[in-house]
């Protein structure tokens, strides 16, 4: 799609000084009346109209008159009835309506907050006291209590490593230990994320609840995001039936390679000869690039050790195997400019959304005079302590409930209108029943304010229909123009200008209403 509005290019200022009915006309064009509205929108829009300056009024008058000669001239041509046209404005009354429907700004300023955080990545370790997959209301009480003790434990100088191993070790499965050396954000569940980038070093977070249940959380360091390296590497590879002396080998054929090197034999030539790799052997070893958190720590940080191209490492052993590295190439952590749009894309599909959209949904909810009803929505709530929000027998119960829940624009919406919504669309992927209930009930919100909106919208913002004339006359001025006058020598367009306009004035009626025009000069 054209990514430009063809404009009026008038330098003037609008003022009005007179209180207009906005059903007047104040010009017909090959037919078509332009009501005053329409005009004073693009005037003010376009630059300078002094009322005041007769002179200034109707040099204006003559350019909006050709302006909307040479539409019609485009129309005359079936300019636009093609299907690049067509595809053109439907596509731009996308873009307008979802300007509309969205906060492009806060969005970019949510996604920043989200952006700085990847500054630093977070070196955490947690205890996960997991909960049902469907749970309920009633369910959490004991886990919550188990962790808070647990939580009051290690704030009495507990080392995180040593209970949370020893717990999860004895619990069957029902608590999990683990240490994340280097957790970025969107990487893990919002809540957990949140609780993690608001620590400092050395905190123990009070239980944190995700899907997965409630965590004890440790911010064991926060380190530098380096960016990405890409290495390449001689391996000298492991198996599971590998024995201590033939790992012994292997460590002496990993020091006779190094020692080749060092005598300046060539690495990726070694590379090929020797590497156990063979995803890598044939490129000489060469890795993709990667970023911390995603190779084993002795590789990562033995990686990003290293500073200058070319530059190769001593032996190093992972679970792999023992490995030479040698740096190819490092780039630092990509701008916030370059990444906005896949991050705010990325958010709209996960449960970051609902903050993303955050401004967006409050102007909805104030434009369209949202109304919530606390206590009907507590009695459905209170269901979530027997019954999960998707299981039949809380729809058969919750069915049976009609009293107010919400008000749009003085309609009441009724406790079983959102029930049978959320039946018919279960989007939510929370597994605490509270969680599910109340992510439903805003995906159900914003769908109606959203509709709402869409209805409404000529009602609500008038400039809407004089955006959308506005984009479909400066694109059908642009292809008549190319067509008549841009294709032709420069300097031939002129005088093929004035040509064109006084046939136009021939060809298609024009009526002023100059009565107006002189009531708003007064």
């Amino acid at each position: 799609m054209r990514k430009f509005l063809f404009c009026l290019s008038v330098g003037l200022c609008f003022i009005a000084q007179a209180q207009i009915n906005s059903d007047s006309v104040i010009m017909t064009v090959a037919g078509k009346p332009i009501a005053l509205d329409e005009f004073l929108f693009i005037a003010q829009k376009n630059g300078q109209l002094d009322f005041s300056d007769e002179k200034s009024v109707a040099e204006y008058i003559e350019l909006f008159k050709n302006f909307k000669l040479k539409v019609a001239d485009a129309e005359s041509l079936g300019l636009d009835k093609t299907k690049e046209f067509q595809s053109d404005i439907e596509e731009y009354e996308a873009l307008l309506m979802d300007s509309y429907l969205t906060d492009k700004a806060a969005e970019e300023a949510f996604a920043k907050i989200i952006y700085d955080r990847g500054d630093y990545l977070l070196d955490v370790s947690h205890i996960l006291f997991r909960l049902p997959q469907k749970a309920l209301i009633k369910d959490t009480l004991p886990v919550y209590e188990e962790a808070l003790a647990v939580y009051n434990q290690l704030k009495n100088n507990g080392d995180i490593d040593a209970v949370g191993q020893k717990i999860s070790h004895e619990s069957a499965g029902s608590i999990v230990y683990e240490r994340i050396y280097s957790v970025q954000p969107m990487q893990t569940e919002k809540a957990f994320e949140d609780a993690i980038y608001s620590m400092r070093e050395g905190d123990i977070s009070l239980p944190v609840r995700t899907n997965y249940g409630y965590h004890i959380i440790h911010l064991n360091k926060r380190k530098p995001n380096l960016g990405s390296v890409r290495v390449a590497h001689i391996m000298f590879g492991f198996t599971e039936q590998t024995t201590k002396d033939q790992k012994a080998k292997l460590f002496v054929d990993a020091q006779n390679i190094l020692k080749q090197l060092r005598d300046g034999r060539d690495f990726t030539e070694l590379a090929m000869i020797n590497s156990t790799d063979e995803g890598s052997r044939k490129d000489g070893g060469l890795l993709s690039a990667f970023t911390q958190g995603q190779m084993e720590l002795p590789f990562e940080e033995t990686a990003f050790a290293l500073v200058n191209p070319g530059d190769f490492s001593d032996i190093i052993e992972t679970s792999q195997g023992y490995h030479i590295l040698r740096l190819i190439e490092r780039k630092s952590r990509p701008s916030f400019d370059s990444q906005k749009n896949n991050l705010m894309s990325l958010m709209k599909k996960t449960e970051y959304n609902f903050e993303l959209c955050r401004k967006a949904d409050e102007k909805m909810r104030k434009d369209n005079k949202f109304n919530y009803f606390s206590e009907a929505y507590s009695e459905l709530e209170k269901l979530c302590n027997d019954y999960f929000p998707s299981d039949r027998r809380f729809y058969e119960i919750s069915r049976e409930k009609k009293n107010p829940l919400i008000e749009i624009n003085g309609k009441k919406i009724s406790q079983n209108e959102f029930i049978d919504y959320m039946q018919e669309f279960p989007y939510s992927s929370k597994s605490f029943a509270g969680d599910y209930l109340w992510e439903e009930f805003n995906f159900y919100v914003r769908d109606l304010l959203m509709t709402e909106t869409r209805n409404s919208i000529e009602i609500k913002y008038p400039e809407y229909n004089f955006l959308l004339q506005e984009y479909r006359d400066g694109t059908l001025l642009f292809e008549v123009s190319t067509l008549k006058l841009w294709n032709k020598p420069v300097n031939e367009q002129k005088t093929l200008e004035n040509e064109w306009i006084m046939e136009l004035n021939k060809e298609y009626p024009v009526e002023i209403n100059w009565d107006l025009l002189q009531k708003m000069t007064k």
